[in-house]
C-alpha cells in the first residue's frame, strides 16, 4: 500500500506473497472456497486450520513451512456440530487447539460498522491470527450479495481485516448463492 514514483517502486524491497500451504494458500492472500451445499467446505476449511495449527503437511503432501494462528468464524449451523467435527478430525489430524480460535455468531454482518467491531473486539482479545476463515459468506453480510454497494462494502471491510492483521482471509461461499 502507498504511493511511489517508479524509480521509488523499481527501488523498493517488495516480496511476493510466503505460502501458509504450499501451492495453495498465501500470506495475506484473498480467497473464497466455492463449491455446493453440503460439498463439505466447511470440513475441508476446518482441516486446512488444524494442518497450519501444527505445521503438518496438508492432506499429507502440501507442506506447511511454519504453525500459524487460525480464528475461524462460524455465522451458520450449531457450535456443537463444529465441536465433534473437530473431535473427530484430531483423532487423525493433529492440532495444536490453542491456536486456533471459532467464533461462532448467528450471523454477523461484516460489511457493517456493529459487525466488524465485534470480530475486531473478538479476536483483539485473543492474538493476531494469519488466517481468518469467515463460513459462509452469505450469512456474514447484510444486504443483497449481488448487490454492488452491499458486496463492495463487504470486501472494502474485508480488505482491511487483512491489512490490519496481516492476515489471509478465506471466504467459504455456496456455489448457489
Amino acid at each position: 500500500m502507498g504511493k511511489y514514483t517508479a524509480e521509488e517502486l523499481l527501488l523498493a524491497d517488495l516480496s511476493g506473497s510466503k505460502p501458509l500451504i504450499e501451492n495453495l494458500l498465501y500470506e495475506r492472500d484473498n480467497v473464497i472456497l466455492l463449491g455446493k451445499e453440503k460439498s463439505n467446505k466447511t470440513t475441508f476449511a476446518l482441516q486446512m486450520c488444524c494442518h497450519l495449527t501444527c505445521a503438518e503437511p496438508f492432506l499429507g503432501q502440501f507442506e506447511i513451512p511454519r504453525a500459524v494462528d487460525c480464528v475461524y468464524i462460524q455465522a451458520e449451523g450449531k457450535l456443537s456440530s463444529t465441536k465433534t467435527n473437530l473431535q473427530n478430525m484430531t483423532k487423525v489430524i493433529p492440532m495444536d487447539g490453542k491456536k486456533l480460535l471459532v467464533t461462532c455468531y448467528s450471523s454477523i454482518f461484516l460489511n457493517t460498522e456493529e459487525g466488524i467491531k465485534q470480530v475486531i473486539t473478538d479476536i483483539d482479545a485473543w492474538r493476531r491470527p494469519e488466517l481468518i476463515v469467515i463460513d459462509p459468506l452469505y450469512q456474514s453480510m447484510s444486504g443483497n450479495i449481488a448487490s454492488q454497494t452491499d458486496s463492495t462494502a463487504m470486501t472494502a471491510n474485508l480488505s482491511h481485516r487483512s491489512e490490519y492483521y496481516q492476515a489471509t482471509i478465506l471466504l467459504i461461499h455456496h456455489a448457489h448463492r
